[in-house]
């Protein structure tokens, strides 16, 4: 594939996935999952890791927030879902 129909190819995957589902019950979903600590502050993440042997393709999702707004939920949570059903392994920092 060139690298025109991967840059083409990776926004309309997301516009599907932004139109399948939504967080709602997701089997096995782990919240508010502390990795660290900075300063006193916790470092959360949310998870969501298939049942069953490994490995597993996984994704980590990072939101645009610049450290001033948005969350590891906010306006990506609609990935959750269509991401769990494809058996990908997924990381929603903060």
């Amino acid at each position: 594939m060139t690298r025109f129909g991967k840059i083409l190819l990776f926004p309309l995957s997301l516009a599907f996935c932004l139109q399948e589902g939504s967080p709602g019950d997701i089997p096995g979903l782990r919240r508010a999952v502390e990795y660290g600590r900075v300063g006193g502050v916790r470092l959360l993440l949310d998870a969501q890791i298939p049942e069953g042997a490994g490995p597993f393709p996984a994704v980590i999702l990072v939101h645009g927030g610049s450290f001033a707004r948005g969350s590891r939920r906010l306006t990506i949570d609609r990935l959750f879902a269509p991401l769990s059903r494809e058996g990908i392994a997924w990381f929603s920092v903060d």
